[in-house]
């Protein structure tokens, strides 16, 4: 561990490390909003419209470990993690305003507009793992849950403000693309830019790292999964099954409230549609995206409790939580399908869904980070300083984010395929029995119990 992380972090300096995560949450509820309707008003087949999304977990798959590899190894005057992030915020800023002006290119703006997409996934994919290893980098062991924790509350910000100016200056015209994107890219630019400004890191010099060409760090994202160790391996296998429910709940719960919730229809369905189902069915949509406002706003709530808990030491260890809210989120999803066509009950779920979301979107970091400075501090004692290897190992945990996205992808599509509405909460379940699973696997995390001492020192200096 570094000196810049011995002592413990002030609140502010954890808030603006997690500041960057609102203005990325916000772009990536900006393109899961407009890609679909977009790319269909350009002319893309609609059975095409689910397939698409699997373009992220497949550039993640990839870039995510090799950019966490080469910031590991940066020894640039601006530090490891900020040079990969402003060039991530730059290259994002020329795919969402590539995509934004698709509208104008005519017989080529199908075309175009899904390679920007793509270029769209890959550069904000780019920004994430340095994002969340400069966290683990600047904060000491006992603030990693704090920190990570504080990425989700802001994450749950990003998304009501996505979600806000959706509302604002969206109504499904092209057009209204190039404004929209200005505004989400511009607080992207102030939140990034207001972290690199003021977070310094300390740059590593050539003699402290071993450098690695592309194909030898390939090599290594290689044998970074081959040689694995015991708790990185666990919290991968939680990982896994944690995005394969929430792939299969993500893309299937708007459809699923419209159908299934309050039995509407779409009048493009080949079995035809009356009126009062086509009524029903946007009656369905708008409740779900009236429930995303409120379970946006659980999960800032929910996560800022938390990382006030774990900053204070009431919470000493993130095992019980974690495993209590993704076991939540197992209960809601399988009850979603036996209390079948319940508006209430729908409702509930669609916001309870925010619980198992943030644990999520933060214990699995702050493990990993834990993990990191845990053995960065052994290493030190025994006179074995070492290279930092926690940008390779964000980004190998993003290797089991991205490969159950492609497995829900597919498996969603089969059931919907094969059953019709019926495959939607069949998704759901499958979605439910994944979750208890990765609940299960959190019983083999390993934590120490901190010491008393430490834990008052913590508290006292919160």
């Amino acid at each position: 561990m570094s000196a810049e992380t011995q002592e413990k972090a002030s609140l502010f300096k954890v808030a603006l490390l997690a500041l960057p995560w609102i203005g990325v949450q916000a772009i990536w509820q900006v393109e899961f909003g407009i890609v679909t309707p977009v790319l269909e008003a350009y002319g893309l087949d609609p059975a095409l419209s689910s397939v698409i999304w699997i373009f992220g977990p497949i550039t993640g798959f990839f870039t995510a470990p090799i950019v966490g590899s080469l910031s590991d190894q940066s020894t640039m005057r601006l530090g490891r993690r900020r040079p990969f992030l402003l060039g991530g915020l730059l290259s994002t800023l020329i795919a969402s305003a590539l995509f934004s002006v698709t509208y104008l290119m005519g017989s080529a703006k199908q075309v175009v507009g899904f390679l920007a997409f793509i270029a769209l996934d890959i550069t904000i994919n780019f920004m994430q793992t340095p994002l969340r290893s400069l966290g683990a980098d600047m904060v000491p062991e006992s603030q990693q849950s704090t920190v990570q924790l504080m990425s989700a509350f802001c994450q749950g910000l990003g998304a009501m403000l996505g979600f806000g100016l959706m509302r604002a200056m969206w109504s499904s015209e092209p057009h209204q693309m190039p404004g929209l994107f200005a505004v989400v890219m511009g607080l992207n630019v102030l939140f990034l830019g207001s972290t690199c400004y003021f977070v310094h890191e300390k740059h590593q010099t050539k003699d402290q790292v071993t450098k690695s060409s592309v194909v030898e760090t390939l090599t290594k994202v290689i044998h970074g999964v081959k040689d694995m160790e015991r708790p990185i391996a666990v919290i991968c296998a939680i990982e896994f099954f944690s995005w394969l429910a929430l792939f299969a709940w993500w893309p299937t719960a708007s459809t699923w409230f419209s159908r299934n919730v309050y039995d509407g229809c779409q009048l493009s369905d080949k079995a035809g549609c009356t009126d009062e189902g086509f009524a029903k069915y946007t009656e369905g949509d708008n409740a779900y995206s009236e429930s995303g406002i409120y379970a946006n706003l659980l999960q800032t709530i929910f996560s800022l409790a938390l990382a006030l808990a774990m900053n204070h030491g009431i919470l000493r260890r993130v095992k019980i939580p974690y495993f209590i809210c993704l076991i939540v989120g197992a209960v809601f999803l399988i009850l979603a399908k036996i209390i079948s066509g319940s508006h209430t009950f729908g409702f509930i779920v669609a916001i309870g869904m925010a619980i198992p979301i943030s644990s999520i979107n933060s214990f699995p970091f702050a493990i990993v980070g834990k993990h990191n400075a845990e053995r960065a501090a052994a290493n030190k004692n025994d006179g074995k300083e070492g290279e930092s290897s926690v940008g390779l190992q964000m980004g190998l945990l993003n290797l089991f984010i991205c490969m159950p996205q492609l497995i829900s992808t597919f498996s969603v599509s089969g059931m919907r395929g094969s059953l019709g509405n019926e495959g939607l909460p069949w998704a759901l379940v499958m979605a439910g029995i994944s979750l208890a699973i990765a609940a299960a696997l959190t019983t083999l995390i390993r934590e120490e119990e901190p010491a008393a001492a430490g834990v008052a020192e913590a508290a006292g200096k919160a």
